[in-house]
């Protein structure tokens, strides 16, 4: 829906160590003219790993 309507999309992967158990998680967000539109939800805490347009 947003290519058909020509916004610029980027799809964030991050990654954190959990404090606590010191496990590995890993989270993906999607933006779209210069707001998150899926995945806002903690994503500041998270390490960007990759980022595709």
């Amino acid at each position: 829906m947003l290519r058909r309507r020509k916004i610029g999309t980027l799809l964030f992967f991050g990654v954190r160590k959990d404090p606590v158990t010191r496990n590995i998680e890993a989270h993906a967000w999607l933006k779209a003219a210069d707001r998150i539109v899926t995945g806002a939800k903690g994503s500041k805490s998270f390490e960007i790993i990759a980022i595709f347009e």
